[in-house]
């Protein structure tokens, strides 16, 4: 397996979109659930947006938002994708906490072992400078590899939702 770049905060909001786009066993087992249950909750979104998300967007033009090309790195693409997993989980109705849960990587070098999930996505993406038509490119890719994974077209729009309240605060900061 090659190994994945380092996300910035961009691309960890990214990811968090991606998150919610697990395959089609995920949602079979509570599809009564919320979304987050059918998404196979915060661990679920993980799995998805690593073997799906962070590749496609490593692959796009927005590649530069997660290799530290825009600003430096502060945690390990692993922390990032915890962080963002955690989030959408909680955003989609699971029990994850929203913000201050503690992204452990063993092999997070050079950055440290524990990292600390933040709530401001203002602060998170701030010197990045991402255009509304950026993030809109983030949620397309997203939403096209959910869809490509077996995604409910409702769960879809569901995610789609919340990455689009995070709109204002990560755009253009």
């Amino acid at each position: 397996m090659a190994p994945f770049h380092r996300p910035s905060r961009t691309g960890l909001a990214l990811f968090a979109a991606s998150a919610f786009f697990t395959s089609s066993a995920a949602f079979a087992d509570d599809a009564a659930g919320s979304v987050a249950a059918r998404l196979g909750g915060a661990d679920g979104i993980a799995a998805f947006i690593n073997a799906r998300v962070v590749p496609a967007l490593v692959a796009s033009e927005l590649g530069v938002f997660f290799t530290g090309g825009v600003v430096p790195l502060t945690e390990s693409t692993s922390q990032t994708v915890t962080c963002l997993a955690r989030l959408l989980d909680h955003d989609l109705g699971g029990p994850s906490p929203k913000n201050g849960s503690i992204a452990v990587d063993p092999a997070a070098s050079p950055f440290p072992v524990q990292h600390q999930c933040r709530s401001s996505m203002s602060n998170v993406h701030r010197g990045m400078r991402i255009t509304d038509a950026q993030f809109a490119l983030f949620v397309n890719i997203v939403a096209t590899q959910a869809i490509a994974a077996g995604v409910a077209q409702d769960d879809v729009v569901e995610v789609g939702k919340v990455l689009n309240r995070y709109r204002g605060s990560i755009t253009n900061q």
